[in-house]
């Protein structure tokens, strides 16, 4: 499944109202959650770049979703700025995401960063991901560009983050 194989299948899918599982590469992906659920448990799991572009064209129709867990312990830089990139054209309203422990880096926090900035995001769980120049050891100094993203959700008009775990 390329790209726009994933686009095509994605909207095809969207107007299936029944079926429940999809194996296209490494994750059983569970479509009705995708399109239509108010929480996305992808916790632990370790999901391709395909599955990650299947799954962006599938939450581009979701309106629903507030609670997204993509938190893990193996990295999955390139597959979160694929899911990053949807997040930017997604309507639903998102409250809490948890990225812990994918290793987003620098360039890939920046992208999630500017892809959440207008949901009304209350809970961001961004730890073990070395960015803002945090590395396990804590002696490297905060990246100024991703702290003041960050900065950002947490004073945007009309309410910011709550709970921000870096």
């Amino acid at each position: 499944v390329q790209e726009d194989e994933a686009l095509d299948l994605g909207k095809a899918l969207s107007k299936n109202g029944t079926l429940e599982r999809l194996l296209a590469d490494r994750t059983p992906l569970a479509v009705q959650q995708l399109l239509c659920g108010e929480r996305l448990n992808l916790n632990g799991l370790d999901f391709s770049e395909i599955d990650a572009a299947l799954m962006a064209q599938l939450l581009v129709h979701n309106t629903t979703l507030t609670c997204a867990d993509l938190g893990g312990s193996k990295q999955l830089a390139r597959e979160i700025k694929i899911l990053s990139d949807a997040f930017s054209r997604c309507r639903f309203q998102l409250r809490e995401l948890n990225v812990a422990g994918r290793l987003l880096g620098l360039e890939g926090a920046a992208s999630l960063l500017d892809a959440l900035k207008e949901c009304p995001l209350q809970v961001l769980d961004l730890t073990n991901n070395e960015i803002c120049g945090v590395k396990a050891s804590g002696t490297d100094p905060f990246n100024a560009y991703v702290l003041r993203m960050v900065c950002g959700l947490a004073q945007r008009r009309g309410g910011g983050l709550r709970r921000l775990k870096l």
